[in-house]
């Protein structure tokens, strides 16, 4: 487990920081952004804790025995994490909207304008609400935390921000340039099926996987109940964690 998160870590670092410099070098409004590296990755985590979240909670609702493996303390840590890094992004994603504020450039300006005010405003305060309002809401506290379907669908509400965040960069950000006479709002046609047969290839591809391999390492189990044992303190025995070498 060690070894896979030191190896995905950079892949992830990478792979983001270079979809942010492909986007810088279009020199279109509202993509030459030197806060779109580090925003990037941010977001990643951020969508990547909340599918984490609802999994568990699929995993443990559905299969016999598994709350036994995944455990509301499991859910409180992943929650505190899923709050902190809300507030990361939000940091980043209203640091980016003070470059065009002192900057001066105008195409900057309207195309927040437009984003704030035009004929998808609300997709904007829905992106806001999900990211930020629903997370520092229902994540603030520890019993809270510790809910699993409360946690699940805080992880529902941040996949949908993050989904339409993506949108707003990309099919809104192509309606406005620097060329006002090819100004066009952008209406989705295939691209609904292609998204809806990308997510159940991730569904038909995750369950065949978890037929094949072990969700929960077998030796992670063995290692975990050899390392809870009874101890006698006076008249009561009381659970506690013994040192492994």
């Amino acid at each position: 487990m060690n070894i896979f998160a030191f190896a995905i870590i950079p892949v992830m670092f990478s792979v983001h920081t270079i979809v942010s410099w492909d986007f810088a070098m279009a020199s279109r409004p509202g993509w030459s952004s030197t806060v779109f590296g580090p925003y990037f990755v941010v977001g990643a985590l951020h969508s990547g804790m909340a599918a984490v979240a609802i999994v568990l909670f699929l995993l443990r609702s559905t299969m016999k025995h598994y709350k036994y493996f995944i455990r509301p303390e499991h859910f409180g840590t992943i929650g505190m994490l899923m709050l902190l890094v809300s507030m990361a992004w939000a940091y980043f994603y209203f640091n980016d909207y003070l470059v065009p504020w002192y900057g001066g450039d105008k195409w900057e300006k309207l195309i927040q304008e437009w984003t704030e005010k035009g004929p998808l405003w609300y997709l904007w305060y829905i992106m806001l609400f999900c990211n930020i309002v629903v997370p520092w809401g229902l994540l603030w506290k520890k019993g809270w935390r510790e809910t699993p379907w409360l946690l699940a669908t805080a992880g529902v509400f941040i996949n949908i921000g993050m989904w339409l965040e993506r949108y707003i960069i990309i099919p809104e950000g192509l309606t406005i340039n620097r060329m006002p006479f090819t100004w066009r709002l952008y209406v989705p046609g295939v691209e609904i099926a292609l998204t809806i047969g990308l997510f159940a290839l991730f569904f038909l591809l995750y369950m065949l996987a978890s037929r094949l391999i072990p969700l929960v390492p077998v030796w992670e189990v063995q290692e975990g109940q050899e390392a809870h044992i009874i101890r006698k303190i006076g008249k009561a025995e009381i659970s506690t964690l013994s040192d492994l070498e």
